[in-house]
């Protein structure tokens, strides 16, 4: 590349940067500091700058933003009339075009390298959308990834208070477009003035929107760019409800978030707007951004919703030049929202709204969750995180919550102890609480590794996955069947390996995850857990096996639900069974008796139901010494018209096992080996290495296992060893 072009893709640049500045001053401060002293990058910008009108931000909160219901229901009606107010609103050539199933009504807002037009939709269904593009003469290299960084981070997004995308792709031209939800509301800051909310509805609204950024935040996503005029209040819903859009300026946090869709520039001295941006996205460049730099934008929005103002005005920023401006923001501590409105009314809000306003991120809410959880403890009159924790604070705290008990124990315990045990009660408070605290940052953690987990597993990133998952403490990972997909995935990719050690942890993590609902008693609880027990087993880990077997009877032995019952007799009779476990068993394969048949004689085995029940049976009563009736059980499962070849090699090695103690010898011995040869079959490989995951036409792989270990049992059995 000659001086010239790297003089012109410099230019270009830091003109597309500047064009997604709102305030013109700001704009010119910023155009100022990227070209520096090279006179040929700045005329380039200037004439680039001089061919284009100045035009208003993406969503622009005094822009005509939003479309109101009754647009909506003339557009359905009659789109020529809305055409025609938009011709006498703007002249713009792709107006009127037809893209693909999208036809473009009128523009909404225009940003330096794309437009935003509301749309009607004809296919598959009819609405009004918003369809964002990259305008005529913009489609450079980096235009396009940061376009296409928007496009992915949204689709990411799956949460009621974020725009949704519908669809995305590229015109004829071969222009990038996305299609997204239209959006009729108005900025929040605006919403809130209008309806002259109270602080308690303004801070329901902000919790709303702390859900949505800390929904990007677990898919990966830095949003870096959180303001009023990105966070509309939606008319169409029930409720109020705020919505997050704009993601044009987006960071993953972690490499191959995007697709590798991430946009590059070649300087970056300001990304985001400078009133709401924290003291390490002011500094040049920005590479070091995490999600602790939302927390100070949300701060500020916060502080804003509270007091009508930012924490440093527009225009006492640009007074003193653009290093002024970045010293403030890193170094000039705010005054709090209680003594810039000049009343006490906040107490505790002020706390928090200086905590997520911290110049130092390590000081500052750890996730977007934390500062959502202060907010929910300040509404409800509870101790917050934010403020130092004395204990005249504490005591304070507990005594607006409790006020009539408190006032009964002070006198009692004034009465008798002169305010020693008060003391003490408040110290054991105290330190409980701080324990709690604690754990709910370790859940959150917690939390927000797991989805980052989930996202990397569907890249087939499974060290790095593991790795995250790794550093949670077990007990504070909370139940759920995100969790159980993550450390499933983990145990199954473990015993592709054949690393039972490894898949054994995954798997206890998984059983402890899946256990969202207790109540449930249902096949649908216990048909993921069967894979556990062999697990564990192979693996050597039966102090883990005993205590997991133990908990999963005493949870199912009310169960009435057959097929739950079958499951929960495998994982109990792989090795030999106490009293007291046979005799919680018992009534588990009484119940599977009735669900095939009562006494089945031989005319009836033909008729037998669900082979599995009638070997659960058959294992259970060999557990219990009963080998005759064990016999006839298997015995007769190997005439049922289910030919499933692990459940049948079970069958021959129970058999066999219950023949030789019934000192029948010469006919265990054949069953024995017919068993063994079916299981070498199935299990080509031993226990070193599983071939496959799943379901296949001659079983699943864990009952292959279970097969496999009771082999390993008869064969002591048969040559009389223990």
């Amino acid at each position: 590349m000659n001086d010239s072009d790297s003089t012109r893709v410099h230019a270009d640049e830091i003109f597309f940067a500047a064009m997604e500045i709102d305030s013109e001053v700001e704009r010119a401060a910023y155009i100022e500091t990227a070209c520096g002293d090279d006179l040929s990058v700045r005329h380039q910008v200037q004439r680039l700058l001089s061919a284009l009108d100045a035009s208003e931000s993406f969503f622009a909160e005094d822009a005509p933003t939003h479309v109101t219901t009754s647009e909506v229901a003339e557009t359905l009606d009659g789109i020529d009339g809305i055409l025609s107010r938009a011709d006498a609103e703007a002249v713009d050539e792709e107006i009127g075009k037809q893209i693909g199933p999208y036809r473009l009504i009128r523009k909404i807002g225009e940003g330096g390298s794309s437009n935003v037009y509301v749309a009607e939709q004809s296919a598959p269904v009819r609405r009004l959308v918003a369809f964002k593009m990259i305008r005529r003469g913009m489609d450079s290299k980096s235009v396009i990834a940061r376009f296409e960084s928007e496009r992915q981070a949204l689709a990411l997004m799956d949460h009621p208070n974020i725009a949704h995308v519908y669809d995305a792709g590229d015109t004829d031209s071969g222009r990038p477009f996305f299609v997204m939800e239209l959006v009729d509301g108005i900025p929040i800051t605006r919403y809130c003035r209008e309806n002259d909310l109270g602080i308690r509805p303004r801070l329901e609204l902000f919790i709303q929107v702390c859900s949505a950024i800390q929904h990007a935040h677990q898919k990966g996503i830095i949003h870096r760019d959180i303001k009023p005029s990105n966070v509309l209040v939606d008319f169409q819903s029930r409720a109020p409800r705020p919505r997050v859009i704009d993601f044009g300026i987006a960071k993953a946090m972690h490499k191959g978030v995007l697709g590798g869709a991430e946009g590059n520039t070649v300087m970056q001295p300001f990304i985001g707007t400078p009133t709401y941006m924290s003291p390490e996205q002011a500094r040049m460049g920005g590479v070091d951004l995490d999600t602790r730099s939302d927390i100070y934008s949300l701060g500020t929005l916060l502080y804003e919703l509270m007091t009508g103002c930012t924490p440093f005005d527009l225009k006492q920023l640009l007074e003193g030049g653009l290093d002024e401006m970045r010293r403030i923001l890193m170094e000039q501590e705010p005054v709090r929202p209680s003594v810039r409105l000049q009343t006490e009314k906040f107490g505790d809000l002020d706390w928090i709204v200086m905590k997520a306003l911290e110049k130092d991120r390590e000081r500052r809410y750890e996730t977007v969750d934390a500062l959502a959880q202060d907010i929910h403890r300040y509404l409800n009159h509870e101790p917050i995180e934010a403020r130092p924790p004395s204990r005249g604070y504490r005591f304070q705290k507990m005594v607006r919550r409790n006020r009539g008990l408190v006032v009964s124990v002070c006198a009692v315990l004034a009465t008798l102890m002169a305010g020693l045990s008060a003391v003490s009660w408040l110290l054991v408070r105290e330190h409980s609480v701080r324990q709690s605290e604690s754990r709910l940052r370790m859940e959150a953690e917690a939390r927000e590794n797991i989805a980052m987990a989930a996202v990397l597993l569907q890249r087939n990133r499974y060290v790095e996955a593991e790795q995250l998952v790794d550093a949670c403490e077990l007990p504070v990972i909370k139940p759920s069947l995100e969790a159980g997909r993550v450390f499933q995935n983990l145990a199954n990719w473990r015993l592709m390996q054949g690393e039972w050690q490894k898949a054994s942890k995954h798997m206890l993590r998984f059983a402890r995850a899946v256990q969202v609902d207790k109540s449930d008693l249902t096949d649908e609880a216990t048909r993921g857990l069967i894979c556990v027990a062999p697990t564990l087993v192979v693996a050597g880990d039966l102090e883990n096996y005993n205590r997991y077997i133990h908990e999963t009877l005493a949870h199912f032995s009310t169960t009435e639900n057959p097929i739950a019952a079958e499951h929960v007799i495998k994982m109990c009779v792989i090795l030999p069974c106490d009293d007291a476990m046979l005799d919680e068993l018992q009534r588990l394969a009484d119940m599977l008796k009735k669900s095939v048949i009562l006494q089945p004689t031989e005319s009836d085995w033909d008729n037998l139901i669900n082979a599995w029940r009638v070997w659960a049976i058959a294992a259970c009563e060999y557990r219990a010494g009963h080998f005759a009736e064990a016999a006839k059980w298997a015995r007769g499962n190997l005439s049922s018209p289910d030919r499933s070849p692990a459940r049948m090699a079970l069958d021959h090695v129970v058999l066999a096992m219950a023949l030789h103690h019934m000192g029948i010898s010469d006919d265990a011995s054949s069953e024995f080996s017919i068993g063994r040869e079916m299981i070498r079959a199935g299990l080509p490989d031993g226990l070193d290495r599983i071939a496959s995951i799943g379901n296949n036409r001659d079983g699943v792989w864990f009952d292959w296992v279970i097969a496999k270990l009771w082999l390993t049992e008869g064969e002591s059995v048969l040559k009389g060893t223990p």
